[in-house]
């Protein structure tokens, strides 16, 4: 994933997300980084941009499964990070 700001507005966004907070319902787990190499090599790694102009990827986090892109669940460890399964989105989040 490369450089991600997170938006106030869904309008405003490339992508909307949905955190869960059970791991078996994500479709991505996502390590934050803060590494920005380190997020362009994998789309599960995301370094959080604090500026807007810098960022490649702008997110608005949903409140609602049924309006969100993608579901994700943050993880502690990038051994953990990546797609849980088949996902129309799987190596396109980069390309968006």
């Amino acid at each position: 994933m490369p450089k991600v700001s997170i938006k106030n507005s869904q309008s405003a966004s490339d992508l909307k997300v949905y955190e869960t907070d059970v791991k078996s319902l994500a479709d991505l787990l996502v390590y934050k980084t803060n590494s920005k190499l380190k997020a362009e090599a994998n789309e599960a790694f995301w370094y959080i941009e604090k500026f807007d102009t810098f960022s490649d990827l702008d997110v608005y986090f949903s409140d609602s499964k049924a309006t969100a892109d993608v579901l994700v669940h943050f993880v502690s460890d990038d051994g953990s990070a990546g797609w849980q399964s088949e996902h129309r989105l799987k190596g396109k989040l980069t390309k968006i």
